[in-house]
């Protein structure tokens, strides 16, 4: 009678396991497309960042000779470049530095939210290995 108990315990158990088996199989097949899905997406931003940076420099030097800034019609003794031009540098370097700070604090909430959401303070995302 113990025998037969114990043998329908290790069936039970036995049944047990194959059902968590096949769950953890599960995770791991969308633990993997959601691996591929994540590596596709970072490939296609790094590529239009690559774009990005391209093009920038010349959209930056097209914009600014655009510019009232720069008269080339100006006859000789006239200067080319204005008087003006160092409120340019001090606007963009005011917005540049105002969308970075922007950028840090937000990034920074956002990491702390996902490591309360996940419970790894000790573990920062950028932490993490990368797999490279």
């Amino acid at each position: 009678r113990i025998a037969q108990k114990d043998n329908m315990l290790m069936v039970q158990l036995a049944e047990a396991s194959r059902r968590d088996n096949a769950a953890i199989t599960a995770i791991a097949e969308d633990s993997k497309m959601v691996a591929l899905a994540t590596s596709r997406d970072s490939a296609v931003m790094r590529t239009i960042a690559a774009v990005t940076m391209l093009f920038l420099p010349a959209t930056f030097t097209a914009t600014l000779f655009s510019t009232t800034f720069f008269n080339f019609q100006a006859p000789s003794p006239s200067p080319v470049v204005s008087h003006w031009l160092w409120l340019y540098w001090v606007v963009t370097i005011a917005l540049t530095l105002l969308i970075h700070t922007a950028w840090y604090i937000t990034s920074q909430k956002r990491e702390q939210e996902i490591n309360r959401e996940f419970g790894r303070r000790d573990h920062p995302v950028d932490d993490m290995p990368t797999g490279q």
